[in-house]
């Protein structure tokens, strides 16, 4: 296990190179490190992030460092920020990913929102997409929310950041320690002791980031700057799961639904981990068919124009 060198700069300069990395500048940073812009010695560019150097003797963040890296190496899909390689270096454990040009979801919607109502599907459809390749890899994200999915330039849904991830294998298939996620968008079952990891808790995050997109709004009622933290609280833990076209309405945005989406919605956000989508591929799926019946305006001009032919033949 890597030990913290007190000779260790805290942050790298444009100019450092790490493990045949340049550094060009730092673009993020958190309690578990820095995330530097990278060019490889073959001239790619990735995000490089770097574990802080205070950390290298704590083994929880060790461990989880560690898991990101081999998490994000098993999923394969173009919505998933790809993890290109991993190591130590000079006493640093660094991981290279692909670099997301583009900004989080929250500051796309602020910018953007309300969507228009292609866009809402089409990044909807990116965003399952992603979440259930990562479920067909074994693997439950547990921590889905705006701060953890991009938007590149090109509009281009991605979800990164696996360091809370879980696997589904046999031998880690063990129940976990309560708290970890964000509570705005954990499923109620992961604040409870012995919980053990689903993907059914990624499909309750999934039905809520949907409803973002679609209506730019956080579907709880209490999270408003007017309601105070503990009626929000009440409202996750066991506040009733109104219908989302009533919660939209109240905010002045039940057109910007698609039809048929409650049921889809309650499907998603049960508090009843048993009624949700089984992982996101079900619920997927589900999503799809909310839209396969839809025809051209004018298929359905020409439909109901036969009808009032047939109807006036069988006079």
């Amino acid at each position: 296990m890597p030990r913290s060198d007190p000779d260790v700069r805290t942050v790298l300069a444009p100019g450092d190179e790490l493990a045949g990395h340049r550094v060009v500048r730092r673009i993020g940073r958190g309690s578990m490190g820095n995330v530097y812009e990278a060019t490889r010695t073959d001239g790619t560019r990735v995000a490089l992030k770097v574990l802080h150097p205070k950390l290298l003797t704590e083994d929880k963040a060790l461990h989880r460092f560690q898991r990101e890296a081999r998490v994000g190496a098993r999923i394969d899909s173009e919505n998933v920020a790809k993890t290109l390689d991993a190591g130590v270096t000079d006493g640093r454990p660094w991981l290279a990913m692909e670099l997301v040009e583009g900004e989080t979801l929250d500051a796309f919607m602020e910018r953007s929102a309300p969507l228009p109502a292609e866009v809402a599907e089409r990044l909807s459809r990116q965003l399952i997409a992603a979440v259930a390749a990562a479920h067909a890899a074994g693997v439950v994200h547990r921590d889905l929310k705006p701060d953890n999915v991009f938007v590149t330039r090109d509009a281009q849904l991605k979800i990164g950041d696996f360091g809370v991830a879980k696997s589904m294998d046999a031998a880690t298939f063990n129940s976990t320690r309560a708290g970890l996620g964000t509570p705005m968008w954990t499923a109620p079952e992961q604040g409870r002791e012995g919980w053990v990891p689903s993907p059914r808790a990624d499909v309750w995050a999934l039905g809520l980031l949907v409803y973002y997109l679609y209506t730019g709004k956080l579907y709880w009622r209490h999270a408003q700057e007017r309601s105070s933290l503990a009626e929000l609280s009440v409202e996750l833990v066991r506040g009733d799961i109104a219908p989302a076209s009533l919660r939209a309405s109240e905010q002045g945005l039940a057109e910007r639904l698609p039809s048929r989406f409650d049921r889809w919605f309650f499907r998603a956000v049960a508090r009843d981990p048993e009624q949700r989508f089984a992982d996101a591929a079900e619920a997927g799926r589900a999503f799809g068919r909310l839209y396969r019946s839809r025809l051209p305006l004018y298929a359905l001009a020409v439909a109901g124009l036969i009808v009032v032919l047939v109807v006036l033949l069988l006079r």
